[in-house]
């Protein structure tokens, strides 16, 4: 959780958490990566998204405090077709 009152993130201690992350993300794959697809036949791709699902389901559950950025590019689409039907629409 941020420290400060004002909810900024704190950039030492977000350093200090993806360090602890990356470090449970290598043991993870040094480990169980192979294991866990022999054992249960998935993809190593499913295997991954596994893995960090339960991670992230880990920081959750401590407290941490997550905060996506996205963008978003508008277009601009043709001109509606005014004797198109509704449905087609």
């Amino acid at each position: 959780m941020p420290e400060n009152d004002d909810d900024e993130l704190n950039p030492a201690e977000t350093a200090r958490a993806a360090k602890r992350w990356a470090v449970w993300a290598a043991h993870d794959l040094q480990h169980f990566l192979d294991p866990l697809m022999a054992a249960t036949g998935m993809s190593r791709l499913e295997v991954l998204l596994y893995l960090v699902s339960e991670r992230l389901a880990q920081i959750a559950e401590s407290g941490v405090s997550v905060r996506l950025f996205a963008t978003h590019e508008i277009h601009e689409h043709p001109p509606e077709d005014p004797d198109e039907e509704d449905w087609k629409k």
